[in-house]
């Protein structure tokens, strides 16, 4: 491992990077709060605001996937900061090992993990993720060198990774991190670029969109498409992100926001079987 990646192995990146004003607004929403508000208005409820009889915050559930996705992050991110020559599959391992372990000391009871297959076990499960992130890993180290793009530089000659941002939406402040910029050499287009681990393609590109307006604002330019890498599926087709103007992304987080105020939190049973807080939720199915 070079020492830039070793000096930057334990700090996130965008943590003293967030971009953009302050905001004001006094609703702040991320990207995913508002999807789990839409999903699921009682698990947003449950996993941020809930709280048991001594005042604390509920305890949620965790999932292998999770230190997947992370850890698939974490190798890519710092294989990049290197300079494309550190051992990204040694990270990768590195950092699961890490995660999976404070995990199975905070959560301890076989019970507290939602494995990815009914019937299989916690110990399989980890085991298999474990294997398929370092495959991920190791094909994307493989690939990407041999195409047209690289990671665009930011403005202050930052390498555009985990790019922290902080926007005004009409009254909303909106939060977040874009994993990735490409700069395409061949055509010279800069797009957002979001990983995916699992074969779950989202429902929209609206997260992409959102980060195409980011972009935009914050630095000046012109974004048009975006990609999702999807690692499992191995699909990373462009998007075309034109329907998402600031006016519509604008009317999606106020719609949000008025959910999050409104003091009223159904459940949408639909995708309990993954849900991290269904063992506070007397409507789980």
């Amino acid at each position: 491992m070079s020492n830039t990646v070793a000096a930057h192995a334990h700090t996130p990146m965008g943590e003293n990077r967030r971009r953009g004003g302050p905001g004001n607004g006094l609703t702040i929403l991320s990207h995913s709060q508002k999807g789990q508000l839409e999903d699921c208005p009682r698990q947003w409820w449950l996993q941020r605001v809930a709280r048991d009889q001594y005042g604390d915050k509920l305890k949620p559930l965790t999932a292998a996937w999770f230190d997947q996705g992370t850890a698939e992050h974490h190798a890519l991110q710092y294989w990049e900061l290197s300079g494309r020559t550190a051992d990204a599959v040694q990270l990768f391992y590195d950092e699961f090992d890490r995660l999976i372990a404070q995990h199975l000391a905070s959560h301890p009871w076989e019970s507290e993990w939602v494995r990815g297959g009914r019937g299989k076990t916690r110990q399989a499960d980890i085991d298999k993720r474990r294997e398929v992130g370092a495959e991920q890993v190791a094909r994307y180290v493989e690939w990407a060198p041999l195409q047209p793009f690289r990671v665009w530089t930011l403005p202050d000659g930052e390498p555009a990774l985990e790019v922290g941002f902080k926007v005004m939406l009409g009254s909303v402040t909106v939060i977040g991190y874009i994993d990735a910029v490409w700069e395409w050499t061949d055509t010279g287009r800069i797009e957002p670029v979001d990983y995916k681990s699992g074969s779950k393609e989202p429902a929209t590109d609206e997260q992409l969109g959102l980060y195409a307006r980011v972009l935009e604002a914050l630095f000046g330019i012109t974004i048009t498409h975006g990609r999702f890498m999807m690692l499992k599926d191995w699909d990373y087709r462009e998007r075309d992100l034109s329907m998402y103007t600031r006016e519509h992304l604008t009317e999606l987080y106020a719609e949000a926001e008025r959910v999050k105020l409104s003091g009223d939190y159904p459940a949408k049973p639909g995708s309990c079987f993954t849900c991290m807080m269904k063992k506070h939720c007397s409507d789980a199915v």
